[in-house]
């Protein structure tokens, strides 16, 4: 393990002494201005539908925060009014629902249908 440490070390000490060594700037021949000049100009549209686009988001997760215990409260009602029987019956339709869908996605990927 203390042998593990000292080879990182070592390693990390050739890389970083590489890295400072090494020059700034890869000769391209023109190659990365010519890719920064056909990448899309940013305007001020695209600024505006992101922050429109966080508003909504925000604004969608405080209706949530505040809609929650109305949601939660019949999911406890109905949990707690759960006997053997009925969790043995969610078992077994939780069972059936996975492999639906395993058979639904081998199905689709050896092209059954």
């Amino acid at each position: 393990m203390a042998n593990d440490k000292k080879l990182q070390d070592n390693f990390d000490r050739v890389l970083t002494q590489q890295l400072r060594n090494a020059t700034p700037y890869i000769a391209d021949a023109g190659f990365s201005e010519a890719v920064m000049q056909r990448l899309p100009q940013l305007n001020k549209a695209s600024n505006f539908g992101v922050g429109l686009s966080v508003v909504g988001g925000l604004l969608a997760a405080v209706i949530c925060i505040y809609a929650l215990p109305a949601l939660v409260a019949p999911v406890v009602f109905w949990a707690n009014s759960l006997n053997l029987v009925g969790l043995i019956h969610l078992g077994l339709w939780s069972l059936v629902s996975i492999l639906g869908a395993v058979v639904a996605w081998l199905s689709r990927q050896l092209d059954w249908f």
